[in-house]
């Protein structure tokens, strides 16, 4: 491959260029994966209005289920009361980590997201470029992790 600039160290440097652009990739990956894994989410949902995408834990996927297929045993009502809460992840790795409950009404405009590759592409989206992002361990809790968000060096806004 010629670059358009006849130069061959032109092209050395774009050669390097793409492969720190995907060790940035792989990295950025690694640290979702491992955001998503230290707070045991196993339910993935998406709003369909403005793509956000949540996380929610065991207790939360219990309800969710529950409110879409309701059970015989369960008081009458109770799906319309019924709510259960989300992290925000898209907004976690952009820098505002926020937490949202959903309830009966919401359950139209949510998605679930099975494919946990789908939703770390998804996430990779929401990224803020400007910001490093850093998954440290909380320290009361076992397994879990929070996102640390550090200015890289040398930036200015």
């Amino acid at each position: 491959m010629r670059s358009p600039y006849g130069s061959e160290f032109r092209e050395l440097m774009t050669l390097w260029d793409k492969q720190l652009l995907l060790e940035k990739i792989d990295e950025l990956r690694g640290k979702i994966k491992h955001l998503i894994d230290g707070h045991n989410f196993i339910l993935f949902l998406q709003k369909k209005d403005d793509g956000d995408v949540f996380g929610a834990d065991e207790n939360g996927r219990l309800v969710f289920a529950k409110m879409k297929s309701p059970d015989e045993d369960m008081p009458e009502g109770w799906a319309d009361e019924a709510n259960f809460g989300c992290t925000n992840l898209s907004r976690a790795v952009a820098g505002s980590p926020s937490q949202t409950i959903f309830g009966m009404k919401d359950l139209e405009n949510l998605d679930v997201i099975e494919d946990q590759d789908k939703l770390i592409d998804m996430l990779l989206g929401h990224v803020d470029k400007k910001k490093e992002v850093k998954v440290k361990p909380v320290k009361n809790q076992k397994d879990g992790a929070k996102i640390m968000l550090k200015e890289p060096e040398g930036s200015t806004d």
